[in-house]
């Protein structure tokens, strides 16, 4: 607890696909203390990726009561609290707020056939146009359709689909409830009428009356339910506001929330924009590109395909410069975090890059822990010792591929090589320095 900071406050939760992180507030913004409770995901096939529901609901919990114990005037003076929601996963409930299976999660790939079926019977633009998500089986939609084609022993039982946030929200209120940016990850609200799209949930056959009621990120839901101020300790008349998707709430902690103003947040494709001086968005164009799930809990992405789609996306905006390329005076790049590029000398890649949602490094996160104790790495470099840092897919290369490893002379995260490629120069800002959990970030300097 900050000496500074008093009372009341609020919580809020960032439940994410690795761990939820609770962190509580004084009511003038201060941070005073936080509790972060990990938890496991599960690969059951190439492509697949689940996570039980109950996970997110007792690290909420346990964080919570982490926390309570330092607030000196007590539970009562925590007085509000409120969610972030890894987006795009699928939870299928029975009417008792039973989850009937794992949930399926924003990184599972497993329902193309569904997606595919759909475009079919509608045009990927038609679908764009009504509920501004791409016809992508990434969105929580087909996640169900899946569910209801391949498990229908499952499906028949079930009385509700929705996203994690709405379960989190549900097992702490009572509240079956989506805010507009956690529906719109389902890929069936009109975002213009912040409504479900009668077209896109008959194209898809998914029953409105499964879907939770639509409200605001900022709604007051209620006060905590009976169970959860019991199991958390939290005061009962502590209230709940929806909350948002966690890129929607990232985005709103970088201060982007005005018109005009853009966050670029992915590893699917790459955005490039081209900007006035005034900060006037100009142009934009995306180029998509494909992941590979090799093995249950692998991720990779071929390096040169975020070139080609870089040079792709430039060489298509600056056909809308009215006066021409040499008017363009400047570049630079938001990019993934936490991924892992193996390079010989001349800047070529290896092998595939493991990128940010990689798993395969549990084994040397295991090791090292047992030769640095967890809370002393994590002092060192403001990481968790967590394999989905870069470091620990270097040591896997190393480990597991000497005969690349004993090739490479550089190990970078994407956005290094990326600016390598572009410029010729190998550097690393201090942000994507910090994924690959080696920087102290005190000095600024590579952990001895």
């Amino acid at each position: 607890m900050t000496s500074a900071s008093t009372g009341p406050y609020v919580i809020g939760c960032d439940v994410g696909s690795q761990g939820t992180n609770v962190a509580l507030y004084s009511a003038d913004g201060t941070l005073c203390a936080s509790s972060y409770q990990p938890y496991d995901l599960a690969f059951p096939n190439p492509g697949w990726a689940e996570q039980d529901p109950e996970l997110w609901v007792s690290a909420t919990e346990r964080g919570i009561s982490s926390l309570l114990g330092e607030i000196p005037a007590g539970a009562s003076a925590v007085k509000g609290l409120s969610f972030g929601s890894q987006l795009d996963g699928m939870v299928v409930c029975d009417g008792a707020g039973r989850a009937l299976r794992p949930a399926l999660i924003w990184m599972d790939r497993r329902a193309e056939a569904q997606a595919a079926a759909l475009a079919e019977r509608m045009a990927p633009e038609d679908f764009y146009r009504r509920v501004g998500a791409n016809l992508d089986s990434s969105h929580a939609v087909f996640k169900a359709m899946w569910v209801r084609d391949e498990e229908p022993e499952v499906f028949a039982q079930a009385k509700h689909v929705m996203p994690p946030g709405s379960y989190v929200l549900w097992r702490t209120t009572g509240v079956l409830a989506v805010d507009y940016s956690n529906a719109s990850s389902l890929a069936l609200l009109d975002p213009r009428s912040r409504t479900w799209s009668d077209e896109v949930l008959e194209a898809t056959g998914i029953d409105r009356a499964m879907l939770p009621e639509l409200g605001a990120g900022t709604q007051a839901v209620g006060p905590i339910s009976a169970a959860f101020a019991e199991a958390t300790g939290l005061a009962p008349s502590t209230l709940v506001a929806m909350g948002c998707g966690d890129e929607m709430a990232a985005t709103l902690g970088a201060g982007v929330f005005a018109a005009g103003e853009v966050c670029d947040v992915g590893s699917q494709g790459t955005n490039v924009a081209v900007y006035s001086a005034d900060g006037t968005l100009c142009a934009s164009s995306y180029q998509p590109y494909d992941l590979a799930f090799p093995n249950p809990g692998w991720a990779e992405q071929d390096p040169e395909l975020w070139i080609s789609a870089t040079e792709r996306g430039i060489s298509s905006v600056l056909d809308e410069v009215e006066a021409g390329a040499s008017a363009v005076q400047g570049l630079s790049f938001g990019s993934q975090l936490d991924g892992m590029v193996v390079c010989d000398g001349a800047g070529r890649a290896l092998r595939p890059a493991l990128i940010w949602m990689d798993r395969r490094a549990e084994a040397q996160a295991a090791a090292l822990a047992e030769r640095m104790a967890p809370e002393d790495f994590y002092r060192r470099v403001g990481a968790n010792l967590d394999s989905s840092h870069a470091v620990f897919k270097a040591m896997w290369v190393r480990d597991e591929e000497p005969e690349v490893f004993a090739q490479a002379k550089h190990v970078m995260p994407p956005g290094s090589y990326v600016l390598w490629r572009t410029t010729g120069v190998l550097g690393v800002d201090y942000s994507n320095a910090s994924s690959l959990a080696l920087l102290d970030p005190r000095s600024r300097t590579w952990s001895d």
